[in-house]
């Protein structure tokens, strides 16, 4: 078995790496809208019921908002937001963010001028 001269991988990495350059996706691009916006101002609300503490076992309910409420404080103009996916991912019985978690709506729009805002149905977590 031979061995390759040490200057050919280090040119065959080059060539890799112009290689992979050249077939990379390109830049990632986003809207902006409205045109002059420079804020995400969308806000999530979570509601539990029973409230309190639970005991390990019992059942929830939890009701998910999200709104976007558009121009904020002096200056800050609120941005729409898109194509926007939303899910709850309910407590497991540590306490952890690792329960089941529950898509809760897809495709969703959220202008900045509280037009979109929702308010979804109730989901149970036991």
């Amino acid at each position: 078995m031979s061995e390759a001269p040490a200057g050919s991988s280090a040119a065959r990495g080059f060539v890799l790496a112009l290689l992979l350059l050249a077939v990379s996706g390109g830049q990632a691009l986003a809207h902006r809208s409205p045109s002059n916006c420079n804020a995400n101002r969308l806000a999530l609300s979570l509601e539990q019921n029973p409230a309190g503490n639970i005991v390990s076992g019992g059942t929830v309910t939890y009701t998910v908002g999200v709104f976007n409420p558009g121009p904020g404080p002096v200056g800050s103009i609120g941005c729409d937001v898109t194509g926007t996916t939303v899910t709850l991912t309910c407590p497991g019985a540590d306490g952890s963010p690792s329960g089941q978690t529950m898509v809760v709506g897809t495709g969703l729009s959220f202008p900045a001028d509280n037009s979109g805002d929702m308010i979804f149905r109730p989901a149970k977590s036991s």
